[in-house]
């Protein structure tokens, strides 16, 4: 749905949606609007978000009023582009989005190491939107984006960053479905690790030169 739709009073739904005044109090932090309307999240389980958003910090996607947290999980989702909706995650968790998240970071560095070992060029190394799978013989629910790349010779390898849903803080890098590196975010461990704090990026090269010593250790 886009803002050329229209809703009530022949108002584009986006504006409105933005516009619209409700009667709770805002969960932002040190925002005293009583405008809120609540987070319309529903997990697989029928669960709803408890959260309330005024016009000023509410996100507004796919046509429903999300807080930022649930719009950030709804965002990775793949549903938009393949049109199939997986059972949603439960409404605590951050899965999805932080297995998106992390992906996106890690991207340039992933597609340089499989193209350095496949011997390939890097825009030959395809990515995946963020995909539901089941991780374990006890087939427990995770998040995973990857990458996957082959060459001329047959060689394949495929990447990915997996996040389970039963530890959604905590980040997987596997090869070919074999976990190299299980890491915590610094930003998840501590609340004070700002966007810019040295510590991420520390993390990124930490997963990287995992992946970097799985396929260095393969090809010995």
């Amino acid at each position: 749905m886009d803002a050329g739709d229209t809703a009530r009073d022949g108002m584009p739904v986006l504006t409105t949606l933005l516009e619209i005044a409700g009667t709770r109090r805002c969960s932002q932090a040190q925002c005293s609007s009583r405008h809120g309307v609540g987070c319309e999240y529903v997990d697989r389980r029928s669960r709803g978000c408890a959260t309330a958003w005024c016009p000023e910090h509410r996100v507004v996607l796919d046509g429903s009023i999300l807080c930022r947290r649930h719009a950030a999980v709804v965002g990775a989702l793949p549903a938009r582009a393949s049109g199939k909706l997986p059972p949603p995650p439960d409404v605590d968790s951050r899965a999805p989005s932080l297995a998106g998240w992390v992906a996106r970071a890690l991207d340039t560095e992933v597609r340089a190491v499989i193209a350095a070992e496949l011997r390939i060029e890097p825009e030959e190394v395809r990515s995946a939107a963020v995909v539901l799978s089941l991780v374990g013989p006890d087939r427990r629910r995770a998040w995973e984006r990857g990458w996957h790349a082959a060459n001329a010779a047959g060689a394949e390898l495929r990447v990915t960053v997996v996040v389970e849903e039963a530890a959604d803080g905590e980040v997987a890098m596997c090869v070919d479905g074999v976990e190299c590196a299980r890491l915590r975010p610094p930003w998840i461990a501590s609340r004070d690790v700002g966007p810019t704090d040295p510590r991420r990026a520390e993390f990124n090269t930490a997963l990287t030169q995992a992946l970097q010593a799985r396929l260095g250790g393969a090809a010995a």
